[in-house]
């Protein structure tokens, strides 16, 4: 049985990799990780990918904090 579990989006593409955002903080999969998205094309593409990198940082980098 195939199980979807959605961790984020992503919000990042290269030839070579992707950048993922997760829906909750420190909820990335671990390092090591095998990922998978799908790219809604002529015809879906299945894109696998392995976790090497996790960070927590703002989306915007240069917006000021607000509290």
């Amino acid at each position: 049985m195939d199980e979807v579990q959605r961790v984020g989006e992503v919000i990042e593409a290269g030839t070579t990799n992707f950048v993922a955002q997760c829906y909750e903080l420190y909820q990335s999969p671990p390092l090591g990780s095998l990922v998978k998205t799908i790219l809604p094309l002529e015809g879906p593409v299945e894109l696998y990918g392995i976790v090497y990198n996790a960070t927590t940082a703002s989306l915007e980098s240069g917006r000021r904090p607000i509290a």
